[in-house]
């Protein structure tokens, strides 16, 4: 007889678990599409929003997967920071 899947797993991880994966869709999504657009670096992002950079790498994978920012020449780095 086969148990419950919980029952099995004895040493459960949760991956980044100490990251905050929550924004505020009315405000901080179409401001961080703005700054993607303009070429604001991952860290400069990271530094507007008071966030770990860690999380905005999160939500720029979300934010691709979803269509709602375009790949960008230099990427993570943005315009500024590859000049």
């Amino acid at each position: 007889m086969s148990m419950p899947l919980l029952e099995t797993r004895r040493n459960i991880y949760t991956a980044l678990e100490d990251l905050n994966f929550f924004w505020d869709e009315d405000k901080d999504l179409p401001q961080f599409q703005n700054m993607w657009n303009k070429g604001c670096s991952l860290l400069e992002i990271a530094e507007y929003f008071d966030r770990d950079p860690d999380e905005v790498v999160l939500l720029v994978i979300d934010q691709a997967r979803e269509k709602k920012i375009k790949q960008r020449q230099h990427g993570l780095l943005g315009e500024r920071e590859s000049n």
